[in-house]
């Protein structure tokens, strides 16, 4: 069982002594062992609120010998008061003038706020702050991502809120900020409750165990495959075949030579915010194609077309790594698209290699 955030499906809506939960289905772990699992609906939680109070509220009248409890690490905050508030932070000079460069992914906004930039500065100090932003800024050259969380270090990933997009406005006032003593509220929710309890951290990026009770039943390793809501999803690409004709208005040939024979041209293809619609991780996209492009013809000559940087979208603000490929044109042929699709992904696996783990 858990009280987590997920995208909840209306078909998987039931009810069952008073309590309103979703039935998330049967998945299976990497051991062969099978989760059964249901994300249970509570109220908005606030600020105060006794945790203990809430499991025996939402989780007791379902619960059953066997089960666990995954709690969210953002109820269990408002739960211990692990809050900030925008009349508690005051943006200074750095805060006021970093956060325009960092970035914003499609889960949230990042550093890219003066309030939480600033709360990181007052939480780590400015020159580790400084020394953070400086190392991004040279690694998403290569392809990089999650420095700055890694260097700042202190549980500043976890930070959430002073969100002005949020569709709850409490967030818009609030950041949350992740306990510094997951087990021993855990251990001390597993003594109130006798339910085994994981603190979970979960977004559409990554999924952290924050702590858990005591002789909880699951090892790390089965929680994680527990938790798991797909196989994570490194990239996003969008395959398409060019339509270029010629001043006849026949349909062009697009082509080049690999290992002396015949493949399709490749073109990548980024869409940006230009056309005024919002996409904010339109550079990173661009910063892997670079990554990419240049690879590719480091490895196979010719292969390559210039990068179309578009004012369109493209969809590709719907995901943090999404690039449209163009494989040759109509008129290539199936072979020459499959030659070429073959060395696209030789490289593209091991660009990903670069950026498994360091998304932030």
């Amino acid at each position: 069982m858990g009280i987590i955030p997920s995208r909840n499906l209306e078909e998987q809506r039931r009810e069952e002594n008073g309590v309103t939960y979703f039935d998330r289905g049967v998945i299976e772990g990497k051991d062969g062992r099978k989760y059964s699992r249901y994300a249970i609906q509570t109220h908005f939680v606030k600020v105060g609120e006794d945790q203990a109070a809430l499991v025996e509220q939402y989780v007791r009248p379902l619960y059953q010998p066997g089960d666990v409890l995954s709690f969210g690490a953002k109820v269990m905050c408002m739960c211990v008061k692990s809050v900030k508030t925008r009349d508690e932070v005051k943006p200074g000079w750095w805060a006021n003038h970093l956060w325009r460069f960092a970035g914003i992914n499609h889960t949230g906004v990042g550093m890219h706020e003066p309030y939480k930039l600033q709360l990181v500065i007052d939480m780590c100090g400015l020159p580790r702050v400084l020394l953070a932003a400086a190392a991004s800024a040279v690694t998403k050259l290569f392809g990089m991502h999650g420095v700055f969380y890694k260097v700042c270090g202190k549980g500043v990933g976890g930070i959430d809120g002073f969100y002005t997009r949020s569709s709850f406005e409490l967030y818009h006032q609030m950041a949350l900020i992740n306990p510094d003593n997951p087990n021993e509220l855990c251990a001390k929710l597993y003594q109130d409750t006798g339910i085994p309890v994981v603190l979970m951290d979960a977004n559409d990026l990554q999924r952290d165990q924050l702590g858990k009770s005591p002789d909880f039943p699951l090892t790390d390793a089965q929680i994680q495959d527990a938790m798991a809501e797909y196989p994570a999803i490194a990239l996003v690409l969008d395959i398409h075949r060019d339509a270029v004709e010629d001043e006849n208005g026949g349909q062009m040939r697009m082509a080049c030579t690999l290992d002396g024979e015949d493949a399709a041209k490749l073109m990548l293809v980024v869409g940006t915010d230009a056309g005024g619609l919002e996409h904010p991780n339109w550079r990173e996209n661009l910063s892997l194609a670079a990554v990419l492009q240049a690879r590719l013809q480091q490895d196979y000559q010719g292969l390559m077309r210039p990068i179309n940087l578009r004012t369109e979208r493209f969809n590709q603000d719907l995901a943090p790594m999404d690039l449209l490929v163009e494989v040759g044109a109509s008129g290539n042929s199936l072979e020459e698209a499959i030659r070429s699709g073959e060395a696209f992904a030789s490289v593209l696996a091991d660009v990903l290699d670069q950026y498994s783990g360091k998304s932030s």
